[in-house]
């Protein structure tokens, strides 16, 4: 895959973009949602229920109480403007999910993870918010890996795809407030990622830890089958892939065989190529994909004693 599959449903903004509403215009994601009532055919209005729609497509987002409070996308991640003026980050780029359901922002911190000459993890903060009546904003650390375009996304000790809760609501001061001390920590959580990556980038896996690695990964899967032996031969393939572009034979390069893998190999399903597109990227940032990368790393973590 040539590029990074969030491209897709996303678009990169260039470092100078000050405000969350110019990362929201130039991303083509300043449409406007709207509640509107819901009406059986031939017959009454619901009550107490309505549709989360797209005014600009007329696509239904989501059914919610008819309570529910529309934050539009063009507000919604403003409370991050006073934290990118201060040069805590810049914006880096915005995308969403299936028809709109969910918006996502990513940041990036200044500094970089430079494991050797060729091999760089940028510093991400993934930020999001659903139009369906799932969930309130929500943040998570991704580290992206540069050269390979992938995300290596993980948690220490929490369950990863619940990320950080924030209020939609509330005075601007207060969420200004929460957003430095989501700032802060990144900064915490990178630090012990990059300690972490250094000691798995420098451990070495024999026969017996490269075959238990594989088999934590996929103990949820018939390791017989026909379907998880194509996998595992995927895997050693990228594997060598690894080894080659970045001269390293280590457990790092086992990681990232399987996170390769499951970013650019394991696609999702759907009933057109837009949907398994969107699909896909969900699965990498909040589903599937990501439990799979979170298991792997429980895996290589247990193995050299983490």
């Amino acid at each position: 895959m040539s590029r990074y599959i969030w491209f897709d449903f996303g678009k990169t903004v260039s470092k100078n973009t000050k405000t969350a509403v110019e990362v929201m215009q130039k991303t083509n994601l300043s449409w406007v949602v709207e509640p509107r009532e819901i009406q059986v055919v031939g017959g009454s209005i619901i009550p107490n229920k309505v549709a989360i729609t797209r005014k600009d497509t007329n696509v239904v987002l989501g059914v919610v109480n008819s309570t529910y409070k529309c934050v539009q996308n063009s507000q919604v991640f403003s409370f991050l403007d006073e934290s990118i003026k201060q040069g805590l980050a810049y914006y880096y780029a915005a995308g969403h999910i299936g028809q709109g359901e969910k918006v996502w922002l990513l940041v990036s911190l200044h500094d970089e993870i430079q494991l050797s000459k060729n091999d760089t993890i940028q510093k991400l903060i993934l930020f999001s918010n659903a139009h369906d009546g799932r969930g309130a904003i929500r943040a998570y650390f991704i580290p992206f890996r540069t050269r390979t375009q992938t995300l290596l996304n993980i948690s220490f000790g929490k369950r990863v795809e619940q990320g950080i809760q924030m209020r939609h609501v509330g005075k601007v001061q207060q969420r200004i407030t929460e957003a430095k001390k989501i700032f802060g920590l990144a900064e915490n959580f990178y630090d012990v990622f990059e300690s972490q990556i250094k000691k798995i980038y420098n451990a070495n896996f024999d026969q017996q830890k490269i075959d238990l690695f594989l088999s934590n990964c996929f103990e949820k899967y018939s390791l017989d089958s026909t379907r998880t032996q194509n996998t595992l031969k995927k895997i050693k393939q990228l594997y060598e892939k690894e080894v080659k572009m970045f001269s390293n034979d280590s457990a790092w390069s086992w990681l990232n065989s399987v996170v390769n893998f499951i970013d650019h190999e394991r696609m999702s399903k759907g009933k057109d190529a837009f949907d398994q597109i969107s699909n896909h990227l969900e699965s990498l940032f909040w589903g599937s994909g990501l439990l799979l990368k979170q298991r792997a790393w429980n895996a290589v973590s247990t193995l050299i004693k983490l």
